[in-house]
């Protein structure tokens, strides 16, 4: 995350900061000093001119679009236009993309109706879970890789975020140690930096915001050449 600029994850779990497992754990670790929630079709939550004050001050601001269990490829245009920021802009800072192996939507919300449906059974003998997990409701499809594309081509992030790491493979479960992510979830990894051209920074692999593999890419004295 870039200090004193304006730093953007985009496919939060939720727009509310403390539901959010990646921006919980950016809070803790880089301190901004402005957090607040974006939904596309809603408009800003804190007035422009606030947040514009606040660049101008040099504050470190970290914005949170919620986008339920995907990325959303206009959300950064629409957030950008409401701020008054372009992507060229001096106080632009990092974007962040929040990528889940599997993709869950209600049945009344499913723009998903041509892609793989897998049932949550499915997905954890695929993972090779080895633990009793509860049922979860809702509708389950396939990681969608043309919408992940548009994301990328639209919102040019710097650095990707994949969580539910264990769904992918289940040996992933509470690791902190890249070394210690699977195979499976290495190659995972590298499909998703080769479509976005950015590099996986984070990886949530449990229930916490606590376990997550932090790679250490986005501090401002490591050059990844993507800032």
């Amino acid at each position: 995350m870039k200090k004193g600029k304006f730093n953007v994850i985009i496919g939060a779990q939720s727009g509310r900061e403390d539901k959010d497992k990646l921006s919980t754990f950016l809070m803790k670790k880089f301190k901004p000093d402005m957090v607040f929630p974006f939904y596309r079709g809603q408009g800003l939550s804190v007035p422009a001119d606030d947040l514009q004050r606040s660049m101008g001050k040099g504050l470190t601001i970290l914005c949170v679009i919620g986008a339920g269990f995907d990325v959303d490829a206009m959300a950064l245009s629409a957030l950008l236009e409401a701020a008054g920021v372009t992507p060229e802009s001096p106080f632009m800072g990092d974007v962040y993309g929040v990528l889940h192996p599997y993709i869950e939507y209600g049945i009344e919300l499913d723009p998903y109706d041509s892609q793989m449906i897998v049932t949550w059974e499915a997905i954890l003998f695929t993972c090779g879970c080895t633990m009793p997990v509860g049922e979860r409701y809702g509708r389950y499809h396939m990681f969608d890789w043309n919408m992940f594309a548009q994301f990328a081509k639209f919102c040019s992030p710097n650095y990707l975020c994949v969580q539910d790491a264990e769904l992918i493979d289940w040996g992933n479960m509470y690791a902190r140690d890249a070394v210690d992510l699977t195979t499976k979830t290495v190659a995972f990894m590298g499909e998703l930096e080769n479509v976005a051209e950015c590099e996986v920074a984070y990886v949530g692999t449990g229930p916490q915001d606590t376990d997550m593999v932090d790679r250490d890419l986005d501090n401002e004295d490591t050059d990844t050449g993507t800032d």
